[in-house]
């Protein structure tokens, strides 16, 4: 049951990891700064002046912004692939209808 989901082959844990990572270590050496090394760190650099709004709107933003990008993907993966049924289709209709052409004429 585990197995799949600790895999390294294939895994997209690996690839989510190189980009969690340094993010997570940035955020932690800031927060440590700010509270231990040198306290008032994030008001000098103007980190403490965004506030929970700011942040909320900024991740909004992004998501709003890939999930479109991922639903027009993906609407334009459907729209071909149903012009390539229908084309398959039409191959297929002509395939037989040449079959039942040359048997008939065959007799």
């Amino acid at each position: 049951f585990c197995n799949p989901l600790v895999q390294v082959g294939g895994s997209v844990w690996i690839r989510a990891s190189a980009y969690a990572l340094p993010s997570a270590l940035l955020t932690l050496l800031v927060v440590v700064l700010d509270q231990r090394i040198s306290p008032g760190f994030m008001k000098d650099w103007g980190i403490g002046m965004l506030n929970n709004s700011t942040i909320w709107n900024a991740t909004t933003y992004i998501l709003i912004f890939l999930i479109a990008f991922r639903t027009k993907q993906g609407f334009s993966r459907f729209w071909e692939g149903t012009g390539l049924l229908h084309q398959m289709k039409g191959e297929w209709f002509d395939t037989v209808s040449n079959i039942v052409t040359f048997t008939i004429t065959s007799k």
